[in-house]
């Protein structure tokens, strides 16, 4: 039998581990500089629900939904990065690219299939065997491969903080640069309209690497969509959420990523002189992971 003071003395060890573990603070950097040449094996889980519905004193005249899952698994390579050392241009070679539409599952590329993935001319751009993907593939594509917006602020002036931060603490997200990061020519938001905040949830081991987790929560109120003209919204709000596993080494890339938005639109719409109500939602989610290929 153990000492019962052997006991208390191995306890009182681990206490002390641990509260000295609690109170040790980390330097906060989202942002990861790549290399071009980097290669990354991804693999994606993504959803995106959307749904429209219109009525008319209570009738409901059209209700429609459309529910698509994506699973891409793929060896990334970064191709072109801007001045900050984000991903601007990358080739993925598809080791699995499934999805499910409405229920009805399908193959969206075979393996070995290479996509190039980029902007021009302001948009998004998915090349396969150098001509740009269908609609349809474009709009998969468009789930699990993100194409950062030229302009668009980095994520440390956005989410992050210049001060060394304890697990547990939470600072407020940068409200002017989310309003402006967001606003272009699908939705306007005010700075007044956005709140948020950044949260570092856990620091946990991820194989041999000492990494944080952390996550971000912002919603947006008032937003303003392009409706027909003579409409009055009612009501529009996004939330969006991201959680993020980043090794506390800022030299290391990021592990894993998942993000969420929600969105929904209420409004009165003119429609041959009657006033109907217009709702509409759309859920989107995805988590990424990424293991570096040496």
């Amino acid at each position: 039998m153990i000492p019962s003071k052997m006991v208390t003395w191995v306890a009182s060890l681990c206490l002390l581990a641990g509260s000295a573990l609690a109170q040790e603070d980390y330097q906060i950097r989202l942002d990861r500089p790549h290399k071009v040449g980097e290669k990354f094996k991804v693999a994606v889980q993504a959803e995106d629900t959307r749904g429209q519905k219109v009525s008319q004193d209570d009738k409901v005249l059209q209700d429609g939904k459309v529910k698509v899952k994506a699973n891409l698994e793929a060896t990334m390579e970064v191709l072109a990065v801007d001045e900050a050392g984000d991903v601007t241009k990358a080739a993925y070679t598809v080791a699995k690219f499934d999805a499910e539409i409405n229920g009805n599952s399908t193959k969206a590329l075979d393996e070995g299939a290479v996509i190039t993935a980029g902007r021009k001319d302001g948009q998004k751009l998915y090349l396969i065997k150098d001509e740009p993907a269908p609609q349809g593939l474009a709009r998969l594509l468009d789930l699990v491969i993100p194409v950062k917006e030229e302009g668009k602020p980095d994520k440390d002036p956005t989410f992050g903080t210049k001060q060394r931060q304890k697990v547990g603490d939470s600072w407020a997200v940068n409200s002017e640069l989310i309003a402006k990061g967001l606003s272009g020519k699908a939705l306007k938001v005010a700075a007044e309209n956005v709140s948020g905040k950044t949260t570092l949830v856990e620091a946990v081991t991820v194989g041999d690497v000492k990494c944080l987790r952390l996550k971000v929560e912002v919603t947006l109120q008032n937003v303003s969509f392009p409706l027909p003209p003579g409409s009055k919204t009612l009501e529009a709000t996004i939330g969006i959420g991201v959680e993020a596993v980043l090794p506390v080494d800022p030299a290391l890339p990021l592990v894993e990523d998942k993000t969420r938005m929600n969105m929904l639109v209420k409004a009165q719409i003119q429609a041959e002189g009657n006033t109907q109500l217009l709702e509409m939602v759309n859920n989107r989610t995805a988590t990424v992971r990424y293991t570096p290929v040496k």
